[in-house]
């Protein structure tokens, strides 16, 4: 039979011009990406092509984004409640308030 091979990438913050075609439904915040390192798409696109090519299944763009994924596969709830508070002290920051 055929093989197939399955090489899922969980993708961190890659430099492109995405941003600047996004809609903000906050017009008084500024787009927040990710407190992570950048790849630069050719970075990334070269990790994909060796992980298909070696059969990788698991492709985190780099140790952070492996780490988030481990963090909230570990505890859903609590992954997700701290995300919200590092939301909402990034926006009050944004938006000029001091909190606590």
């Amino acid at each position: 039979g055929l093989f197939i091979g399955v090489t899922l990438l969980l993708p961190g913050p890659v430099k492109t011009s995405i941003a600047e075609h996004i809609v903000s439904l906050t017009p008084n915040l500024p787009m927040m990406p990710p407190e992570l390192p950048t790849k630069q798409p050719e970075e990334l696109g070269e990790m994909v092509v060796k992980a298909v090519r070696d059969g990788t299944f698991f492709v985190p763009s780099n140790p952070e984004v492996r780490a988030i994924y481990a963090d909230h596969a570990e505890d859903p709830d609590g992954f997700l409640k701290a995300a919200t508070e590092r939301f909402s002290e990034r926006r009050s920051r944004a938006e000029g308030r001091v909190i606590g």
